[in-house]
């Protein structure tokens, strides 16, 4: 989607060019009126100086020496008097659009061929006009006169015009779009740092908040806006923590007791069904698990041993009989909390045996960029459409409710919260034992400090 700088700028260089159109249109419109205009006039009076003139052959010499044609037409239609070189042919073709029966006073427009006359005649107005009775021994009875003015002139300015505007008018539209989208970029500055500071808040510092930029006083409310908001998620969010910590907190304790409660009758020899062993187990692991999805991130991390960690947290894991487990597992440093990666490797581990057909490897390694732990399993794998949301908390595929009923939905939640307060990706993809791989990155290991 284009920034709103972008389509301001767009609207507004639309809006300009549609504007320029309008005007341009209605400006050349008027100019060529205009010019014709002076030049119908100037048809009239040279019509008129002829009319009233005793001798045609000096009006026609001085009246039409560059940019006119005229013509005398007596009652027999033959030509009198004429104007310009090359008389009969443009002369001939001067009447022709008249007709037999001119409208006397009416300009018109007329199209000379090319090369018929001056090029400068290829496009006149022009108008027939009757003559008096002259009293004149060589001209004695009443004539038609037939007179063209030029528009070449006019035709010249009105494209000149056109050009100026052609060429004008984009470079205008161009300019101002580009000084709107400057303006605007300059407006919208304030509004960018504020989204940059409320981007840069990190989970761990909810009481964080953004500072009033310098400027309009327009980014001081939003800016107090944003705050408020923050301050109310941060409220939310941390009545939120204390509630589920609290709980988890309180529950604690009585299922611990329960849980002892059941071994102790178990091992007197008393009839406890697995059922209900099995599922304090399980409501006891919720319970931790909602502990660790409560508490606040912690920033600080020691330098660890990667390898080591996994071997400890498999310890932990039931692979079963009909699974086989394989560790790949050379000397790595990781810089985190102990506790949090143990609980990592062992919910991805219980994961995929829990999945697969029989094998399950672990591998780490490490080099300049990154740190990273794979798991991998010959499983069904997770289709493509479903990667992303299996983090999700209380999420469960399909095939996961049939192979397991048991599961809370918070072990790869946890995986995913873990990781992202180490500063890690993680990453689901098709294994080449022809399951699903789960590929974790974090930082490199820094020098102890």
């Amino acid at each position: 989607m284009r920034s709103l700088r972008v389509r301001t700028a767009v609207v507004a260089m639309a809006a300009l060019a549609a504007l320029l159109i309008v005007i341009s249109a209605v400006g050349l419109s008027l100019l060529r009126s205009s010019l014709l205009d002076e030049v119908d006039r100037s048809v009239l009076s040279r019509a008129e100086d002829l009319t009233e003139a005793n001798e045609f052959s000096s009006v026609l010499v001085v009246g039409f020496a560059t940019d006119g044609l005229a013509a005398v037409i007596d009652d027999t239609g033959e030509i009198v008097a004429f104007s310009g070189e090359r008389r009969e042919p443009a002369i001939a073709e001067l009447l022709d659009p008249f007709g037999d029966e001119p409208t006397l006073g009416e300009i018109r427009s007329v199209e000379l061929p090319d090369g018929s006359v001056d090029a400068s005649l290829t496009s006149a107005r022009a108008i027939v006009l009757e003559t008096p009775d002259l009293d004149d021994e060589e001209f004695p009875e009443e004539y038609l006169i037939y007179v063209a003015s030029s528009t070449a002139a006019s035709d010249r300015t009105v494209a000149n015009a056109t050009t100026v505007l052609a060429v004008a008018g984009p470079l205008l539209v161009a300019a101002v779009g580009l000084l709107v989208w400057l303006l605007t970029g300059r407006a919208l500055r304030g509004v960018e740092v504020l989204r940059a500071e409320v981007a840069a808040i990190p989970a761990e510092a909810p009481d964080r908040r953004v500072e009033r930029p310098a400027g309009a006083s327009e980014l001081h409310a939003l800016a107090d806006t944003l705050n408020d908001l923050l301050a109310r998620v941060a409220a939310s969010v941390g009545a939120q923590q204390r509630f589920v910590a609290d709980a988890s907190h309180e529950l604690r304790s009585p299922i611990a007791s329960m849980r002892a409660q059941l071994e102790v009758a178990a091992e007197s020899g008393a009839d406890v069904p697995d059922a209900l062993h099995r599922d304090v187990i399980r409501l006891q692991g919720l319970v931790d698990d909602l502990l660790l999805l409560s508490r606040p991130a912690d920033t600080t991390g020691a330098l660890l041993d990667l390898d080591e960690i996994v071997r400890v947290a498999i310890r932990d894991v039931r692979v079963g009989e009909d699974r086989r487990l394989t560790t790949h597992l050379p000397p790595v440093e990781v810089r985190g909390r102990a506790a949090e990666l143990e609980r990592v490797v062992v919910n991805l581990v219980t994961n995929a045996v829990r999945h697969a057909t029989f094998d399950v490897v672990v591998a780490i390694g490490a080099d300049e960029v990154r740190v990273w732990l794979t798991v991998d399993d010959d499983g069904p794998g997770v289709a493509p459409e479903d990667r992303g949301r299996i983090f999700d908390r209380f999420v469960r595929l399909d095939d996961a409710r049939e192979r397991d009923r048991g599961g809370s939905g918070l072990g790869l939640a946890i995986v995913a919260e873990v990781i992202e307060r180490h500063g890690g990706v993680i990453e689901v993809s098709t294994s080449p034992q022809g399951g699903a791989r789960v590929a974790v990155s974090l930082p490199p290991a820094r020098s102890r400090s």
